[in-house]
């Protein structure tokens, strides 16, 4: 396991790894590092590889432990009506805008989080949340048993905030998502490196861009963020130092880490 001790807190290394093309995010500058101590290096066992980019199965097959979980995300209106999907596909009509990620990898993240996203007063962070695609997942899952509960996305690109605040305010009015309509939802224009708030609320934390390692270990703030109870924080990491670009993005591992 790899471990981590952030101030009174620590987070464990779960061992879901996708592999994928994400984009790669930028940062302003280095958070203090002074509170992030990799106390052990220990690799999980996992032979999870394959481009996930094109959904083929296996990485379902490879994660038998989750496949009741797989199978209650895919019958979601937020991913199995492509009427709906196609919504979030750009924030400009010439559809030059900000696209969003591959929908396996969306059921692939919301699977893996699950159980905290049905928990009553659920506390959701999209760090860059693009044109709101996995946020309309994660409210249909939040919706049913929410009492308090918010999903909040940051976004760098004002035009594309916009675009994610005008469907999450209207999504309850498809059909089938009345429900999100009880569902505490914002989109904030932001840095998501600059994302600092007091004390560990968030039950689930998605980072939707890559990082490398280094720029994690510098983040403190985002495994600070984490609730008690089980608070989880997924992130794609580059699988090299430096990462290997690819037209802005790099082949990524996503580990999970949660608050215990």
């Amino acid at each position: 396991m790899r471990a981590w001790t952030m101030a009174d807190c620590s987070t464990t290394f779960a061992a879901l790894v996708l592999f994928a093309l994400s984009t790669v995010g930028c940062r302003a500058g280095r958070a203090d590092r002074a509170d992030v101590q990799i106390l052990a290096a220990e690799q999980a066992d996992n032979d999870m590889a394959g481009d996930f980019m094109t959904y083929d199965g296996k990485f379902e097959k490879k994660r038998q432990d989750k496949a009741q979980q797989y199978m209650e995300v895919k019958q979601l209106k937020a991913v199995s009506d492509n009427m709906l999907r196609s919504t979030f596909k750009s924030s400009l009509q010439d559809g030059s805008g900000m696209d969003i990620a591959s929908k396996d990898i969306h059921v692939a993240i919301a699977a893996e989080m699950l159980d905290n996203l049905k928990k009553k007063h659920a506390k959701v962070m999209d760090l860059g949340s693009g044109t709101g695609a996995l946020m309309a997942i994660f409210i249909e899952l939040v919706a049913p048993n929410c009492n308090g509960c918010t999903v909040e996305g940051i976004e760098y690109d004002q035009k594309t905030a916009q675009w994610a605040s005008k469907w999450m305010s209207i999504l309850h009015e498809f059909p089938g998502l009345e429900e999100a309509a009880q569902v505490g939802k914002t989109v904030h224009v932001g840095n998501a490196f600059a994302w600092n708030p007091q004390g560990g609320t968030y039950h689930v934390i998605n980072v939707g861009f890559a990082v490398v390692k280094d720029t994690l270990d510098g983040t403190p703030a985002w495994k600070a963020a984490l609730a008690e109870d089980g608070g989880k924080l997924i992130v794609p990491l580059c699988t090299t130092t430096p990462p290997e670009l690819n037209n802005g993005r790099c082949k990524a591992k996503f580990p999970v880490f949660t608050r215990t």
